[in-house]
Order: structure tokens, then C-alpha cells, then sequence
């Protein structure tokens, strides 16, 4: 891509297509999933418009992490991505090799994991902490267990000011 569209930023785009077999273990504290996913990169050809460079399918990709907790904030810490098949839908400069591109990418990911992980350690989502104005919510709770996930809030009733 490098070679054909030079170093111009690249735009990409995911569509999830399947998530399937989804896991959960107890032991771990670790969730998952088998997911497929399309990435479309898009890059500016010599005339400066936007135009598909690549797409690619990751076919069956094994995804496990475990959900963080904080106060009624989550986050996540990943503990594996693995893809079992890349699929070479369109490429604008030749044929991808597949094969090679999957090692590669599991290769990285196995490497890049820690330093992921590093950075989602200080990004956490709100979760809301009110319904209305009749319920705070607090003391969010995660349970693992084998095949399913426990989930606790505590819900306070507020009276409706007279």
C-alpha cells in the first residue's frame, strides 16, 4: 500500500459481520468470542479523491479480554486476538498473500498485546448512573461464571420532590 498510494493517511473502515460462540470462563475472568470482520482501507489515488485500496475479511477471529470495573466505569484488558483466515476481497495494487498476512498480523497482536493494554488501562466508559429522575444506580458488580455473566447494580429510589 506504502508503494502504490505513498505515505498519505489511511482511512479504515470495520463492519462486524458475526460474533458467534461466545464464551465465558470462570477460572480466567476472561470473556470472548469468535468473530468476522471486514476492513476496507481507503487511501487518496494521484488525483487527491478517496478510493478503496483494500479489502479484507478476518474470518473467525478468536477475541478474548476481561471487563474492568471501576466505581459505574468499565473498561477492558484484551487477552487474545487471533485470526483463523484472512480473506483478500479486493486489493487495487495486486493479489494480498493471505497466509503470510495472518501470520503477521497474529505474529503483531501477540507481540503488541501489553502495550494495548497499557494504553485501554486508562480509558474507561461511563455507564449511566441515574434512570430518570427516580433511580440513582451505584455499586456496579461483575461475576464470572462458566457460560454466563453476572451483573449487579444497586438501584436507590428517589422520591419526587414535593
Amino acid at each position: 500500500m506504502l508503494n502504490y498510494y505513498g505515505s498519505e493517511p489511511v482511512d479504515m473502515f470495520i463492519t462486524v459481520n458475526s460474533i458467534v460462540d461466545t464464551v465465558i470462563k470462570q477460572k480466567d475472568s476472561i470473556m470472548g468470542a469468535t468473530i468476522t470482520m471486514t476492513i476496507e482501507f481507503y487511501c487518496n489515488n494521484t488525483a487527491g479523491a478517496m478510493e478503496l485500496a483494500a479489502s479484507l475479511t478476518f474470518n473467525d477471529t478468536d477475541l478474548q479480554f476481561t471487563a474492568l470495573i471501576k466505581n459505574m466505569t468499565a473498561g477492558i484488558q484484551l487477552s487474545k486476538i487471533n485470526i483463523d483466515k484472512v480473506t483478500d476481497n479486493y486489493c487495487a495494487w495486486g493479489k494480498l498473500h493471505t497466509t503470510t498476512l495472518k501470520i503477521e498480523i497474529n505474529n503483531a497482536f501477540r507481540a503488541l498485546i501489553p502495550s494495548f493494554n497499557k494504553v485501554l488501562v486508562n480509558h474507561y466508559f461511563d455507564l449511566p448512573t441515574q434512570i430518570g429522575s427516580l433511580f440513582i444506580l451505584s455499586n456496579l458488580s461483575l461475576g464470572y461464571f462458566n457460560d454466563y455473566l453476572y451483573l449487579g447494580l444497586t438501584p436507590t429510589f428517589v422520591p419526587p420532590a414535593a
